[in-house]
Protein backbone atom coordinates (compact mmCIF):
# COMPACT_ATOMS: atom_id res chain seq x y z
CA UNK A 1 0.00 0.00 0.00
CA UNK A 2 1.53 2.78 -1.20
CA UNK A 3 1.40 6.00 1.49
CA UNK A 4 0.76 9.02 0.39
CA UNK A 5 2.34 12.54 2.05
CA UNK A 6 3.06 15.55 0.57
CA UNK A 7 6.32 16.40 -1.26
CA UNK A 8 8.34 17.76 1.49
CA UNK A 9 11.61 17.91 -0.65
CA UNK A 10 11.40 21.63 -0.37
CA UNK A 11 10.16 21.96 2.69
CA UNK A 12 12.61 23.82 5.21
CA UNK A 13 13.23 22.71 8.88
CA UNK A 14 10.35 25.29 10.04
CA UNK A 15 7.84 24.16 8.15
CA UNK A 16 8.81 20.70 8.19
CA UNK A 17 8.07 20.86 11.80
CA UNK A 18 4.15 21.59 11.56
CA UNK A 19 1.74 19.52 12.50
CA UNK A 20 -0.15 17.66 8.61
CA UNK A 21 -2.80 16.12 9.18
CA UNK A 22 -2.40 14.66 6.00
CA UNK A 23 1.14 13.08 7.01
CA UNK A 24 -0.58 10.00 8.79
CA UNK A 25 0.21 6.45 8.78
CA UNK A 26 -0.96 3.06 9.92
CA UNK A 27 0.65 1.78 13.35
CA UNK A 28 -0.13 -1.51 15.00
CA UNK A 29 -3.47 -1.43 17.39
CA UNK A 30 -3.63 -2.68 21.55
CA UNK A 31 -2.37 -6.11 20.76
CA UNK A 32 0.84 -5.08 20.07
CA UNK A 33 0.57 -2.29 23.01
CA UNK A 34 1.94 -5.26 25.75
CA UNK A 35 5.13 -6.26 23.85
CA UNK A 36 5.84 -2.23 23.37
CA UNK A 37 5.24 -1.42 26.76
CA UNK A 38 7.52 -4.82 27.93
CA UNK A 39 10.20 -3.32 25.77
CA UNK A 40 10.36 -0.15 27.20
CA UNK A 41 9.85 -1.61 31.02
CA UNK A 42 13.34 -3.99 30.00
CA UNK A 43 15.22 -1.14 28.12
CA UNK A 44 14.90 1.39 30.99
CA UNK A 45 15.32 -0.90 33.78
CA UNK A 46 18.26 0.21 36.72
CA UNK A 47 18.37 3.64 34.84
CA UNK A 48 21.50 4.89 36.04
CA UNK A 49 21.36 8.62 34.15
CA UNK A 50 20.14 12.02 35.10
CA UNK A 51 18.00 14.70 33.04
CA UNK A 52 19.50 17.76 31.79
CA UNK A 53 19.66 20.54 32.72
CA UNK A 54 18.74 19.88 36.08
CA UNK A 55 15.32 21.91 37.38
CA UNK A 56 15.23 23.03 40.61
CA UNK A 57 11.64 22.21 40.99
CA UNK A 58 8.74 20.51 38.49
CA UNK A 59 7.92 23.50 38.28
CA UNK A 60 10.54 25.53 36.77
CA UNK A 61 10.84 26.41 33.56
CA UNK A 62 13.79 27.37 32.07
CA UNK A 63 13.85 30.16 30.10
CA UNK A 64 16.52 30.38 26.87
CA UNK A 65 18.30 33.67 26.20
CA UNK A 66 21.05 32.73 23.89
CA UNK A 67 21.60 30.65 20.41
CA UNK A 68 24.42 28.54 19.60
CA UNK A 69 25.31 27.67 15.95
CA UNK A 70 28.11 24.90 15.18
CA UNK A 71 28.88 23.25 11.72
CA UNK A 72 30.92 20.30 12.08
CA UNK A 73 31.92 18.62 8.49
CA UNK A 74 33.01 15.24 7.60
CA UNK A 75 34.25 12.60 4.82
CA UNK A 76 31.47 11.43 2.82
CA UNK A 77 33.28 7.52 3.45
CA UNK A 78 32.54 8.28 7.37
CA UNK A 79 28.99 9.13 6.39
CA UNK A 80 28.66 5.97 4.38
CA UNK A 81 29.57 4.04 7.06
CA UNK A 82 27.78 5.38 10.26
CA UNK A 83 24.09 7.36 9.37
CA UNK A 84 24.28 11.28 10.65
CA UNK A 85 21.84 10.66 13.05
CA UNK A 86 23.56 7.82 15.37
CA UNK A 87 26.69 10.49 14.43
CA UNK A 88 24.65 13.38 16.46
CA UNK A 89 23.33 10.89 18.67
CA UNK A 90 26.63 9.89 19.70
CA UNK A 91 27.93 13.07 20.30
CA UNK A 92 24.93 14.52 22.31
CA UNK A 93 24.92 11.06 24.40
CA UNK A 94 28.56 11.35 25.59
CA UNK A 95 28.63 15.38 26.48
CA UNK A 96 25.57 14.69 28.35
CA UNK A 97 27.29 11.78 30.36
CA UNK A 98 29.96 13.81 31.09
CA UNK A 99 27.73 17.19 32.32
CA UNK A 100 25.77 14.91 34.42
CA UNK A 101 29.06 12.77 35.66
CA UNK A 102 27.25 9.31 34.73
CA UNK A 103 28.44 6.17 33.01
CA UNK A 104 24.96 7.17 31.30
CA UNK A 105 23.21 9.37 28.80
CA UNK A 106 19.13 10.26 29.36
CA UNK A 107 17.40 12.91 26.55
CA UNK A 108 14.11 12.43 24.01
CA UNK A 109 14.89 11.63 20.49
CA UNK A 110 12.25 12.57 17.88
CA UNK A 111 11.55 9.32 15.87
CA UNK A 112 10.16 8.74 11.99
CA UNK A 113 7.58 5.94 12.14
CA UNK A 114 7.73 3.65 8.65
CA UNK A 115 4.42 2.76 7.49
CA UNK A 116 2.82 -0.93 8.36
CA UNK A 117 1.74 -3.90 6.25
CA UNK A 118 -2.06 -3.15 5.30
CA UNK A 119 -2.76 -7.13 6.22
CA UNK A 120 -1.88 -5.98 9.73
CA UNK A 121 -4.03 -4.61 12.31
CA UNK A 122 -3.33 -0.76 12.03
CA UNK A 123 -5.24 2.26 13.46
CA UNK A 124 -4.03 5.91 12.60
CA UNK A 125 -1.11 7.93 14.22
CA UNK A 126 1.57 10.34 13.38
CA UNK A 127 4.63 10.33 11.58
CA UNK A 128 6.77 11.21 14.34
CA UNK A 129 6.79 10.33 17.80
CA UNK A 130 9.13 11.22 20.60
CA UNK A 131 10.79 9.00 23.08
CA UNK A 132 13.75 8.71 25.86
CA UNK A 133 16.74 7.05 24.57
CA UNK A 134 19.32 5.92 27.28
CA UNK A 135 22.77 5.48 26.17
CA UNK A 136 25.43 3.55 28.19
CA UNK A 137 28.82 5.36 27.36
CA UNK A 138 31.46 5.24 30.39
CA UNK A 139 34.43 6.50 30.32
CA UNK A 140 36.35 3.22 29.21
CA UNK A 141 33.53 2.94 25.77
CA UNK A 142 35.43 3.65 23.00
CA UNK A 143 33.64 6.65 20.25
CA UNK A 144 32.98 3.27 18.01
CA UNK A 145 31.46 1.31 20.42
CA UNK A 146 29.07 3.96 21.31
CA UNK A 147 28.36 4.37 17.80
CA UNK A 148 27.59 0.98 17.38
CA UNK A 149 24.90 0.54 20.23
CA UNK A 150 23.33 3.47 19.34
CA UNK A 151 23.22 2.44 15.74
CA UNK A 152 21.59 -1.37 16.62
CA UNK A 153 19.57 -0.09 19.04
CA UNK A 154 17.80 2.15 16.80
CA UNK A 155 16.66 -0.41 15.03
CA UNK A 156 14.33 -2.40 17.29
CA UNK A 157 13.67 1.14 19.06
CA UNK A 158 11.38 2.19 15.96
CA UNK A 159 9.24 -0.84 15.99
CA UNK A 160 7.93 -0.08 19.64
CA UNK A 161 7.94 4.07 19.19
CA UNK A 162 4.48 4.00 18.90
CA UNK A 163 3.52 3.46 22.81
CA UNK A 164 4.39 7.10 23.17
CA UNK A 165 5.19 8.48 26.41
CA UNK A 166 2.26 8.02 28.44
CA UNK A 167 2.21 4.56 28.28
CA UNK A 168 6.51 4.51 28.54
CA UNK A 169 6.41 6.27 31.79
CA UNK A 170 3.43 4.11 33.41
CA UNK A 171 6.30 1.16 32.94
CA UNK A 172 7.53 2.15 36.65
CA UNK A 173 9.81 4.28 38.24
CA UNK A 174 12.56 4.09 35.51
CA UNK A 175 10.03 4.59 32.95
CA UNK A 176 8.80 6.92 34.82
CA UNK A 177 12.34 9.13 35.60
CA UNK A 178 13.05 8.26 31.45
CA UNK A 179 10.45 10.27 30.34
CA UNK A 180 11.84 13.28 32.19
CA UNK A 181 14.29 14.24 30.04
CA UNK A 182 15.04 17.81 29.56
CA UNK A 183 16.96 17.83 25.99
CA UNK A 184 15.14 16.60 23.38
CA UNK A 185 17.14 15.73 19.73
CA UNK A 186 15.68 16.44 16.53
CA UNK A 187 17.36 15.81 13.28
CA UNK A 188 16.10 17.10 9.49
CA UNK A 189 17.73 16.95 6.54
CA UNK A 190 18.78 19.98 4.16
CA UNK A 191 18.16 19.21 0.57
CA UNK A 192 21.96 18.69 0.68
CA UNK A 193 22.27 15.03 1.64
CA UNK A 194 25.40 16.28 3.60
CA UNK A 195 23.85 18.54 5.82
CA UNK A 196 21.89 18.11 8.76
CA UNK A 197 19.98 20.56 10.93
CA UNK A 198 20.19 20.33 14.52
CA UNK A 199 17.27 22.78 15.42
CA UNK A 200 18.27 25.57 17.91
CA UNK A 201 20.18 24.82 21.01
CA UNK A 202 18.66 25.97 24.42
Amino acid sequence: RQLETPDSSQATPEEDLQPNPSKMLKIPQAADMERAVEFWKEHLSDLNASAFPHLSSHLSMPHPDAKAEHKISYSSSAQQKISSTTICRTALAILLSRYTHSPEALFGVVTEQTPMLEEQLMLDGPTRTVVPIRVACSSDQSVSDVMERIDSYDQTMRQFAHAGLRNIASTGDDGSAACGFQTVLLGLRWRSPASFYLGDSQ
